[in-house]
């Protein structure tokens, strides 16, 4: 967008991963403000330092009435100090439109949705739905979609979703979707070493007790194939390290876990990677499936309409029945015909290059943003004739 002349301003937090709005986790050490390839960013401090230390001593002792209430009250000090941020950051830009994207308990959207009862500037929410999660409230979801003058969905299945369980109307759903930056085939590294490799978030909700079941499995008939478990720490890191150490010393060997990897590590992952896995049941699209099939490489994931939409099954990749056998067999049938895992790949690839660019994302994008500007024109001159013309 910014290659086309478009002004972007993004407004985040210091926090680690989405984890570190409801646990304490170290802030990332980047600048509260700076431009990357013409995109301004600004990052406001999620809580303080004395909050996450006092955050982290309530959770050494037992949990009572009183430990919740210090919760609350340090996460309630937090966003109130968020929302004054946020607030200031609208007030002085004035966007032509703002986007909010929410997840399990979304504050900056409560945070804009107050804004937008005031300013009525121009809305668009990216639900990213994750309806299996356990924290997932359809009801505030949904309220919250009514101020939305237009609404961007990930998927065709997701945008039927919103229409048919959120009360959307069609004409306002759009189809934006995700992208992937093409690698080129020269950075490949190929190893004697077979590699499944798991990229995401380090959560147990993500399917990787699962995974680990299924390595188990394949273990026993091949003992040279490498797990490779990276991505953003979560509150089961210690649940994670658990599942490691009672695997056999030998088995543990095979084990590369890291964790809140940068870019340039996610991409050296990807480039000796040979299967990726996603065994996730609470995704909104699955991003790394673009990006491994951007570095060629092939993926499994669980068979989810979610996924459906996204990867054919036998010809760019797996999709698995949630079982640890079902995953066991694909990982074995990978490893014992890598030069058809390879073609997958390649097939992977080229669906990347053709219908993943992200030029293509972006005008779905704007063509949202224009709707929303439209809608918003369209209702804000109504109000001023209504307003007009009271007596």
């Amino acid at each position: 967008m910014v290659q086309r002349g478009r002004e972007v301003q993004i407004f985040t937090t210091d926090v680690s991963s989405v984890d570190g709005y409801y646990m304490p986790l170290a802030p990332i050490g980047a600048p509260a403000y700076e431009v990357m390839n013409g995109v301004a960013i600004t990052r406001a401090p999620f809580g303080s330092q004395i909050g996450r230390m006092a955050w982290a001593a309530l959770n050494r002792v037992p949990l009572r009435r009183g430990t919740r209430r210090a919760k609350v009250l340090i996460r309630g000090r937090a966003g109130a100090k968020l929302a004054k941020a946020l607030e200031e950051f609208i007030r002085i830009w004035s966007p032509d439109v703002v986007i909010a994207i929410p997840h399990i308990e979304p504050i900056n959207v409560q945070i804009v949705l107050r804004m937008w009862e005031v300013m009525k500037f121009p809305l668009v929410l990216i639900p990213l739905l994750h309806e299996s999660d356990p924290g997932w409230s359809r009801l505030a979801v949904k309220a919250a979609l009514k101020s939305a003058d237009a609404v961007l969905a990930n998927t065709h299945w997701e945008a039927d979703r919103l229409c048919r369980h959120y009360d959307v109307p069609q004409n306002k759903v759009f189809v934006g979707g995700m992208g992937a930056d093409v690698v080129h085939r020269d950075e490949r590294v190929e190893t004697s070493h077979f590699t499944v490799t798991f990229l995401g978030r380090r959560s147990i909700i993500k399917g990787i007790p699962l995974l680990f079941d299924a390595m188990r499995v394949v273990w026993q008939t091949a003992r040279d194939i490498d797990l490779i478990i990276a991505g953003a720490e979560t509150k089961d890191e210690k649940e994670i390290q658990d599942l490691i150490m009672v695997l056999p010393e030998w088995q543990r060997s095979r084990v590369i876990s890291a964790t809140n990897i940068s870019e340039s590590e996610k991409y050296a992952i990807l480039n000796r990677s040979d299967l990726l896995v996603l065994a996730s049941l609470y995704e909104s699209f699955g991003g790394v499936l673009l990006e491994a099939w951007s570095h060629r490489v092939p993926v499994a994931a669980l068979d989810l309409p979610i996924f459906r939409e996204i990867v054919s099954d036998g010809e760019d990749g797996f999709l698995l029945a949630n079982t640890p056998q079902a995953f066991a067999e694909c990982i074995l049938y990978g490893y014992r015909n890598r030069a058809a895992l390879k073609r997958l790949g390649e097939v992977g690839y080229g669906k990347v290059s053709r219908y993943y660019k992200w030029e293509d994302v972006a005008n779905r994008f704007l063509a949202a943003y224009g709707f929303a500007a439209d809608v918003s024109r369209k209702r804000n001159c109504f109000s001023d004739t209504v307003r007009h013309q009271r007596p």
